[in-house]
């Protein structure tokens, strides 16, 4: 779908969505500037190399980047509601928060000034800490 349009893109706002896959999204639409990827069914990634940088060439323009994720499966929501899981119960689809190398990579690029993250669950403090190597963070709001 994006492969036709995706370089003269700048926004892409991604909601419920049944699987995304991050390292492709890059890839595709190495122009962006804005990326929201928001309560999707599930990530998978082709993001590869060490430190998750298969891809690092690509989204060097990001600059705002909102990722809000779904509970893990079995888990409440904020209204004591349990999650089935990720699209449905579908193990394809891939988990319901990005993996640690995909928010490495996110969070590692150069013109990143602005981050919003709710409900990742491979957001720890090993990926800002492996995120900082690239990134000085020091332009956040």
């Amino acid at each position: 779908m994006l492969t036709g349009h995706a370089r003269t893109l700048l926004s892409v706002n991604l909601t419920e969505v049944a699987r995304v896959d991050v390292g492709q999204l890059l890839a595709l639409c190495a122009n962006l500037r804005h990326l929201a990827l928001n309560y999707n069914g599930g990530y998978v990634s082709s993001i590869s190399g060490e430190g998750g940088k298969g891809a690092s060439a690509t989204g060097k323009e990001l600059r705002t980047l909102s990722v809000l994720c779904l509970q893990a499966a079995g888990e409440d929501d904020e209204f004591g509601l349990r999650n089935g899981g990720a699209a449905g119960g579908d193990p394809s689809a891939g988990e319901p928060s990005p993996g640690e190398q995909d928010l490495q990579q996110l969070l590692a690029m150069p013109r990143l000034s602005k981050i919003t993250m709710s409900n990742c669950q491979h957001l720890t403090d090993e990926v800002w800490e492996e995120a900082s190597k690239d990134h000085s963070f020091s332009e956040i709001q």
